[in-house]
């Protein structure tokens, strides 16, 4: 498989109309996805050695409704009603061993073949459905590996591939992969939490996204361990003893705010707005907790990240001044604050002025 593309979003239509139309807020959107794909083509592989790797047993596992559950060695599985969350594990039971040679992997396999799920709304939702959506991405567990002991000599390889790419009606919005590997001999160990390269940089706001939108998300996960003499095999993860790609599809309601506070047990607001300079960026917490406060621009990127800490309840304040991570100057135009205090989100529009 060829390289990755980066993820350049085109030009998403309507998008300032459909911004500049916000009310007070969007009406919560309690939408859900349905797989419309070839939910039987996506497959899980396995091989393991046998005693001293003298032979080797190989499996493959096709997917049911783009699920692939109870096996042992890896799984793909997904969930759509409200979020859509699709997630693919490679398991290492926990052990301690001795053994003259052990050799295996596991894959699972969606390149080819994608997920396809489409949005639909539910009752009560606006009608046409108009939302945003967060996508984010991201590899989730740790790995402990222990190679032998004084007296007891052991050495092992560990080698990972993962690789996720997610497009929202046909255009790309994030792509990345990881290909590492890892060789210890007697006496080392290693505490292993693999991420994707670009990390945050996965987490991206899709907008104008309604009844009927296409998401497409292709996974590839590759496992494979080589071990000898004494070895200690342990992982952790949200899935067990597991090792996982995890891909979230998230709708987020938008404020149009203009320097007013919104009545919500979080608030958000801006003033100036429209900011000829900078912009004071207002919010309110009913509880203490973790902060975090990212600038995206109208194709979903994020800019800016203006805030990550931990605040008490009540009232906090950011300053923006226009510009990127990069300290550039960004141009005059629109632009989403994203506030997320808890499991608490409010998204609103910002008009720079230059």
């Amino acid at each position: 498989m060829g390289p990755l593309m980066e993820a350049r979003p085109s030009k998403w239509k309507a998008i300032v109309a459909v911004v500049a139309g916000l009310g007070a807020a969007t009406p919560a959107s309690a939408i859900h996805f349905t797989l419309i794909g070839d939910g039987t083509a996506q497959r899980v592989s396995t091989l393991s050695s046998t005693l001293n790797c003298a032979g080797y047993t190989q499996s493959t596992t096709w997917s049911v409704n783009g699920r692939i559950l109870n096996v042992t060695s890896a799984s793909l599985d997904w969930t759509g009603q409200d979020a859509l969350r699709v997630w693919a594990t490679a398991r290492q039971p926990n052990s301690n061993f001795n053994t003259t040679c052990s050799d295996g992997w596991a894959a699972v396999d969606a390149r080819e073949v994608s997920l396809v799920f489409q949005v639909g709304a539910d009752p009560g939702d606006p009608d046409p459905l108009e939302t945003y959506l967060r996508i984010s991405s991201s590899i989730a567990g740790t790995l402990d590996l222990r190679a032998g002991v004084a007296g007891n000599p052991g050495t092992l390889t560990r080698m990972l591939q993962m690789t996720q790419t997610v497009r929202v009606d046909g255009t790309l919005v994030t792509a990345d992969s990881l290909s590492e590997s890892h060789d210890l001999v007697t006496g080392q160990t290693l505490i292993w939490s693999p991420a994707f390269p670009k990390g945050p940089a996965n987490n991206v706001l899709v907008p104008n996204v309604g009844e009927g939108s296409v998401i497409e998300i292709r996974v590839w996960l590759y496992s494979r361990g080589t071990y000898s003499g004494w070895n200690g095999l342990f992982s952790y993860g949200p899935y067990g003893e597991a090792l996982a790609v995890e891909i979230n599809a998230q709708p987020i309601d938008v404020l149009d705010v203009p320097g007013e506070r919104a009545p919500a047990v979080v608030s958000l607001s801006i003033r100036p707005n429209p900011a000829p300079g900078n912009a004071r960026i207002d919010y309110t917490l009913s509880r203490s907790g973790p902060v975090k406060m990212n600038v995206y621009d109208l194709a979903g990127a994020r800019v800016a990240t203006l805030a990550d800490r931990f605040q008490s309840a009540g009232q906090g304040e950011v300053a923006w001044d226009g510009r990127g991570a990069d300290g550039g100057r960004l141009p005059a135009g629109v632009y989403l604050v994203e506030l997320v205090a808890g499991e608490e989100r409010r998204i609103a529009k910002l008009i720079r002025m230059n």
